[in-house]
C-alpha cells in the first residue's frame, strides 16, 4: 500500500512548524516551567513515569533550555529534510515532558499534539520493507482517527450541555471581560447562528472528511474557525494544532494543489 507522499510532506511541514512555534513560546517561561513547575494531574506508575516525566525527575532543571534548543533544531531540520524515527521520538519526548511540567497551563492543542507526535515516530520510519509500510500506514491513520475522535468528543460534550444547543454559547463568551466585545451580545440572532454553525461544523466534521465533495470545504471552514479562536481566545497553540492535524486528511491531489498554490504565492512575494 502506497502512502500519499505529497500529503505526508504537507502534514510534516505543518506539524514541525507547530512544534517550532510551541517551543519558541516556552522560552520566556522556562524558569517558571522548570524551576517552580505546575504539578501534573497524574503521573503514570513505574517506568512510564520516567519516560513521560523524565525532565523533572532525571534531568536537572538547568538542562531545560538545552533540550528546548535541541527540539528547535530537530523541528527546523525536519522542515528541509526528512528526519528519522529517532529524531521524531526526541521531539515527542521533549514535548510531553514540557507539557507535563505545566499541565495546568496546557490546552487541548498540546494534548492533541502529544498523541500526533507519538504516532509521527512510526510515520518517520524509513521506506522499503512491508512492515515499515504497515507501521507508516497505521501511524497516519491513527493520527487521522485521533483528530476525528477529538472533534466527536467535543461535539458530544457540547450537545449534552445547555449553552450550545440553545445558541447562547457565543453570547456567554462575548460577555466575558477576558474576551468580548460585549456589544455583539446585543445581537442574539447573530450569536445564535454563529454558535449553531460552529456546533454543526464540529458535529459533522468526523463524517465530512471521508468524502471528497465535503472534505475540502469542511477543512477550510474548520481552519477558519480554529484561526479565529486562536486570535480571539488567545490560544494559538490549540487552534494551530488542529489546523496542522487537518492537513493529514488531504488527498494526494489536494495536497499537491495546496503546495503549488503556496509556492506561487512565495514566488510572487519575492
Amino acid at each position: 500500500m502506497s502512502l500519499p507522499a505529497s500529503t505526508l510532506r504537507v502534514f510534516r511541514v505543518a506539524l514541525h512548524l507547530w512544534v517550532l512555534g510551541f517551543l519558541l513560546s516556552t522560552i520566556p517561561m522556562l524558569d517558571l516551567l522548570y524551576t517552580s513547575p505546575l504539578s501534573p494531574r497524574w503521573v503514570p506508575p513505574g517506568p512510564m513515569a520516567v519516560l513521560t516525566h523524565a525532565l523533572g525527575r532525571v534531568i536537572p532543571a538547568h538542562a531545560a533550555p538545552y533540550l528546548v534548543a535541541i527540539g528547535l533544531l530537530l523541528a527546523a531540520m525536519a522542515l528541509f529534510r526528512r528526519t528519522g524515527a529517532v529524531a521524531a521520538f526526541a521531539l515527542w519526548w521533549i514535548h510531553i515532558n514540557l507539557m507535563g511540567q505545566a499541565w495546568l497551563a496546557g490546552s487541548g492543542g498540546q494534548q492533541l499534539m502529544a498523541v500526533v507526535l507519538f504516532w509521527n515516530i512510526g510515520l518517520s520510519v524509513g521506506e522499503g520493507t512491508s512492515w515499515r509500510t504497515f507501521v507508516r500506514t497505521l501511524s497516519l491513520w491513527m493520527i487521522r482517527m485521533q483528530l476525528l475522535l477529538a472533534y466527536a468528543v467535543t461535539a458530544a460534550h457540547k450537545l449534552t450541555g445547555n449553552d450550545w444547543p440553545s445558541g447562547d454559547a457565543l453570547g456567554v463568551v462575548l460577555t466575558d471581560e477576558a474576551f468580548g466585545p460585549a456589544a455583539l451580545a446585543n445581537w442574539p440572532m447573530v450569536c445564535g447562528m454563529v454558535t449553531w454553525a460552529a456546533l454543526l461544523l464540529q458535529t459533522t466534521l468526523p463524517f465530512a472528511l471521508w468524502w471528497r465533495p465535503t472534505r475540502v470545504p469542511w477543512i477550510v471552514a474548520a481552519s477558519v474557525f480554529h484561526l479565529a479562536t486562536a486570535l480571539w481566545l488567545d490560544i494559538p497553540e490549540m487552534g494551530l494544532a488542529f489546523c496542522a492535524g487537518l492537513t493529514s486528511w488531504l488527498s494526494e491531489g489536494e495536497s499537491t494543489a495546496l503546495s503549488a498554490a503556496l509556492d506561487r504565492k512565495r514566488r510572487n512575494a519575492h
